[in-house]
C-alpha cells in the first residue's frame, strides 16, 4: 500500500494543477450516511421525485423537497469535518491543490478551511438555498429547514405590501 501513495504523491507533487474529486465516500467518516447504501436516503425517499423541473415546476414538488431537508439537515449541521477534509485544506495551503469537485452537499470541505471559490458542488450544498422570488443566497439557520425561517427580504415586502392592499 506504500507504493501507492508514493505514487500519489508523487503525481500530487509533479502536477500543475491537481483536482480531487470526492463523493459520499469523504462525508461518511463525519457521520453522513450516504444517500445509495441500504438505510440511506434513497430507502426513505423516491429520488426520481427530486429533480429540479419537479422544484421549480410546482408547490408539491418543493414541499417534498423541504420534506427531504428536514430528514437530512440534522445530520449534516451535526457533522465535523474530518481528516480527510482537513488533509485538503493542507494541500491547498502548500499550494498544491487547485481545486475539490464534490457530489457532498454538506459544506464540510468549507468548514475545515477551503475556501468557497475552490470547491465546485456538483449537486447543491443543503446548508443554504438561493431564493427563487429575489435570487439572494440565504443560509440556512433554522435547525427544522422551514423556508419561512430564512427570511426572504423579497418576500416579506410583497406580504406586506399584498396585506396594506387588502379591504
Amino acid at each position: 500500500m506504500t507504493g501507492l501513495f508514493d505514487r500519489i504523491a508523487d503525481w500530487v507533487l509533479a502536477s500543475q494543477r491537481t483536482v480531487v474529486f470526492t463523493g459520499a465516500g469523504m462525508s461518511t467518516e463525519s457521520g453522513i450516511p450516504d444517500f445509495r447504501s441500504p438505510g440511506g436516503v434513497w430507502d426513505r425517499f423516491d429520488p426520481s421525485e427530486f429533480t429540479f423541473q419537479n422544484f421549480i415546476g410546482s408547490e408539491a414538488g418543493r414541499r417534498r423537497y423541504w420534506e427531504l431537508g428536514r430528514a437530512v439537515y440534522p445530520v449534516i449541521r451535526r457533522a465535523e469535518p474530518n481528516p480527510g477534509h482537513h488533509a485538503l485544506v493542507t494541500l491547498w495551503r502548500l499550494g498544491r491543490l487547485d481545486c475539490v469537485i464534490t457530489q457532498n452537499i454538506d459544506n464540510l470541505h468549507q468548514r475545515a478551511g477551503l475556501p468557497e471559490d475552490r470547491v465546485i458542488e456538483l449537486h447543491g450544498n443543503a446548508t443554504r438555498a438561493r431564493c427563487l422570488r429575489c435570487g439572494r443566497m440565504i443560509g440556512r439557520r433554522s435547525k427544522g429547514g422551514s423556508t419561512r425561517a430564512w427570511g426572504c427580504p423579497a418576500a416579506r415586502r410583497r406580504a406586506v405590501a399584498s396585506s396594506s392592499r387588502a379591504p
